[in-house]
């Protein structure tokens, strides 16, 4: 006999509680089929093996029936553990024992007396919908593993895809939580079906009042989902979360000998505008962080499945992230671990895609503005930076887009070589990945990852002719004010030219005018002392 917890008691027999949950019933619901055996004995066709008491069972449903049986030599049962049931006796029915009408055919033992016990029958319906009679006796149900952390229980939002056929909807799954994820990946082997995405809080924040709530502040649940979604440890951390992009895989997590396991983390960093129609105001931005970690199993069978694990401000681009998926061919998901990064690099390349054409309207307002900056030039001695209008505030505005131009760029860049140093090594694995049916679908899925590569390769440039751009209007802004200034001072110099000549027309005039009677002076002078003998 079996007890709850799937041990077998020392004093039992191998008998399955399931086993004796449906003879139990069938014994419940028809009377007992007899034989005629040669010694004359009826004996019923099911009988009842030792069957598992469930307490909680017993006080709701108290059918209580008195039965006999007989003690064996070698064995005795206890009533509150197990007991051996004989099939029940239908109401009116005569009872009978195992040996039949006649007492005489019963097999004699020595100091044989009948024991009268009382027993409940189960309740065969509630014991099904309770799960008793689902799994074997030595198999213990798996119940979902008790957290202590709050974060076990933040909803997170969950879309299931059945990877039967391409161009299927997504499935939402409600009442998702970061528990039921960790419940699902925790078994072996995982209860995932099909492809499965998950959206889960953001890894860390820099706002202290937000940051309780990240995966970051959360050891116990950093720790489980590091295990069972084969994550780096690095990968959840407050340094991988300030980086600018990065892509670390792992292989061969086999949790059995059948299993192939293939897990993959990638970060991904993108800058947008947040004023299209920049004008006067100094341009304002924000970070879009996206981080991914993908876990691709593939068993024996064929049978493949993968969980896709979202954090930080993938959320925001949820809606795109589902639908990226729905018209992906979900062969080449089958054949290749590195399908999903293909599918969601393609998602990603279209919001760099969107961020950098952000630039496009204000670096050509600036460049379409130049009269407009240089009529601001001769107010320049009255104009403060403070006050957000004249030349000053242009050259900041100019820098500031400039400055976000040039971190589009980097996050270009780095995007650019991830996705490269990725199509260097899935190239390299391309004929040793497990269960390789078709090199065609995994010739596509290289392919995929090239056109990716080779439109990140051609943003990375417009991102740098946007810098370009913008350094040449900040050149040229300092030219036409160096230029303005320049006939400034010419101007001035013309000025004092002028009124230098008509300064020495004054003083020759009234040199004329005065010195000759300066001279009468002078001779006046000197006569008069010469005739008074001075």
């Amino acid at each position: 006999m079996s007890t709850a917890s799937g041990e077998q008691h020392p004093s039992d027999e191998p008998t399955s509680t399931s086993q004796a949950g449906r003879s139990a019933s069938l014994s419940q619901e028809n009377p007992p089929v007899q034989d005629e055996t040669p010694s004359g004995s009826t004996e019923s066709t099911h009988e009842a093996p030792p069957l598992h008491q469930n307490n909680s069972l017993q006080q709701e449903h108290a059918q209580v029936q008195h039965v006999s049986v007989q003690d064996d030599v070698n064995r005795s049962y206890e009533a509150e553990d197990a007991l051996p049931v004989a099939a029940p006796v239908p109401p009116g029915a005569p009872e009978t024992s195992e040996a039949g009408d006649d007492p005489t055919n019963a097999p004699a033992l020595p100091n044989e007396e009948p024991v009268e016990i009382e027993i409940t029958p189960p309740n065969v319906p509630a014991l099904l919908n309770a799960g008793v009679d689902q799994t074997p006796a030595t198999q213990t149900p798996q119940t979902p593993q008790p957290r202590n952390s709050p974060l076990a229980h933040h909803p997170v939002d969950h879309f299931r895809f059945s990877l039967a056929s391409r161009g299927q909807s997504a499935t939402p799954v409600v009442g998702s939580t970061i528990g039921s994820l960790l419940d699902q990946v925790s078994p072996d082997p995982p209860k995932i079906s099909g492809l499965e995405i998950f959206f889960l809080p953001p890894i860390y924040a820099e706002d202290e009042a937000t940051r309780t709530s990240t995966l970051s502040a959360d050891p116990e649940i950093r720790k489980e989902l590091t295990d069972h979604l084969r994550l780096d440890p690095l990968f959840l951390t407050e340094e991988a979360w300030n980086s600018n992009g990065f892509l670390m895989s792992q292989q061969d997590w086999s949790l059995s000998p059948s299993k192939d396991a293939y897990s993959y983390m990638t970060r991904f960093l993108i800058k947008f505008l947040q004023d299209p129609d920049y004008q006067e105001e100094t341009p304002d931005y924000s970070w879009l962080f996206l981080a991914f970690s993908i876990l691709w199993l593939k068993t024996s069978e064929n049978k493949v499945s993968c969980v896709l694990v979202c954090y930080d401000d993938s959320s925001k681009i949820k809606d795109c992230i589902v639908e990226g998926f729905k018209d992906y061919p979900t062969e080449n998901i089958k054949e290749s671990p590195f399908a999903i990064y293909d599918a969601l690099l393609r998602v990603i390349t279209m919001q760099y895609d969107t961020a950098l054409w952000l630039f496009r309207k204000p670096i050509r307002d600036i460049e379409k503005g130049r009269k407009g900056f240089a009529d601001k030039i001769p107010d320049l001695m009255n104009q403060k930076l403070e006050d957000g209008n004249g030349v000053m505030a242009t050259y900041i505005r100019m820098h500031e887009l400039s400055r976000h131009a040039i971190h589009m760029s980097e996050t270009l860049q780095v995007a650019t070589k991830t996705v490269n140093s990725t199509l260097r090594h899935v190239d390299s694995h391309v004929n040793i990945l497990p269960h390789q049916s078709s090199e065609a679908r995994a010739m596509n899925t290289i392919a995929g990852l090239q056109f990716s590569a080779g439109l990140l390769a051609n943003l990375k440039l417009r991102a740098d002719a946007f810098v370009d751009r913008l350094e040449n209007e900040i050149r040229l802004a300092y030219n036409i004010v160096s230029v303005y200034q320049l006939q400034d001072t010419q101007r001035l110099l013309q000025e004092f030219r002028e009124e230098e000549k008509d300064l020495i027309t004054v003083v020759g005039q009234l040199t004329l005018i005065f010195l000759p009677a300066t001279f009468v002076t002078v001779s006046l002078t000197k006569n008069a002392s010469h005739v008074t003998g001075v």
